[in-house]
């Protein structure tokens, strides 16, 4: 945390410096992040926030341990996850039978 707040202070800085030579200024950093144990959920929620700063920039990088990744686990993994609300969720659906006698049999599916 206190390496993030550094690292978005040397932004705020050095996008003032290139505009213009300014001071320091001071950005307070809220962490809002949930536990979740869903691996495909985007859980970074983040406000940066200064009454001085009317804009700025935030770089996103790699970390330093990326080359020393030795497989890579590209595919989804939807384990944990509640995706019944999600409308793009591609689920499979269920035969519903919703009147039947013996000559009529009507049937339906339905997505959970």
């Amino acid at each position: 945390m206190l390496r993030l707040c550094a690292a978005v202070l040397f932004v705020v800085a050095a996008a003032a410096a290139h505009a213009q030579t300014a001071p320091e200024l001071a950005v307070d950093l809220a962490n809002k992040n949930t536990p979740d144990l869903c691996a495909e959920k985007d859980n970074i929620h983040l406000e940066f926030t200064s009454p001085l700063v009317r804009q700025f920039r935030i770089q996103a990088v790699h970390p330093a341990f990326i080359n020393t990744i030795v497989s890579d686990r590209w595919a989804p993994d939807f384990t944990a996850c509640d995706m019944t609300h999600d409308p793009n969720y591609i689920s499979t659906a269920r035969r519903e039978t919703f009147w039947e006698t013996t000559e009529y049999w009507l049937t339906g599916y339905t997505y959970p």
